[in-house]
């Protein structure tokens, strides 16, 4: 993806991180960073990465914002289209929330046995029926005294719980709050909203 993201973009370089198993993009030459910039603006939606952007890469290099067709006066300042602005939109039916997803949020399958017996219907028949709502606790097995029950979680992490409200309302679930960290979280375990997320 980071060699794909690469040619696409026209400038960087990649090189592997060493210890871990990760691939670094790094961009640097002013052309690809306008280029990077212009296509991202708009579509962020959290503040905070604006913020680092003017203060880390537009202000830090420049000092001044250039727009549109304007041509570059002060050395070195950026050519940006359009003021940096957030995505306040919501809708989700696109590819950012696959994005999101990936960098703050986790899906987890957890499997408990209990005694008590099994019931209800198999997993592949709940997903697969749109006449089936899952609970958040499936019976898949057992011989009338052994249970086991499977738990898919969905949970996303945030210092802010705009983005999360969004979330919840499209697919349910619940928001908590984490008073040690002061952050927001949201957490499902219904595999009917795991499936609208797949």
């Amino acid at each position: 993806m980071a060699y794909y993201i690469k040619k696409r973009i026209g400038y960087g370089t990649v090189r592997k991180i060493e210890d871990k198993n990760a691939i670094l993009l790094t961009i640097t030459k002013r052309e690809g960073l306008e280029k990077v910039i212009n296509l991202i603006n708009g579509k962020l939606r959290v503040q905070f990465k604006i913020d680092a952007i003017n203060k880390n890469i537009i202000n830090a290099y420049s000092g001044t914002f250039v727009s549109g067709a304007t041509p570059r006066g002060a050395s070195g300042a950026y050519q940006i289209k359009d003021e940096l602005h957030l995505n306040t939109s919501s809708d989700l039916d696109n590819h950012w929330l696959a994005g999101f997803l990936d960098a703050d949020g986790s899906f987890q399958i957890k499997t408990l046995v209990s005694s008590a017996p099994a019931q209800g219907v198999a997993i592949g028949e709940a997903l697969a029926s749109p006449r089936i709502s899952p609970s958040p606790l499936w019976g898949v097995g057992g011989d009338g005294s052994r249970r086991v029950e499977i738990r898919l979680y969905v949970q996303i992490d945030q210092e802010s719980r705009r983005l999360l409200d969004l979330i919840k309302d499209k697919f349910g679930g619940n928001i908590g709050y984490k008073k040690s960290q002061d952050s927001y979280y949201y957490s499902s375990t219904s595999f009917s909203s795991a499936k609208k997320f797949i």
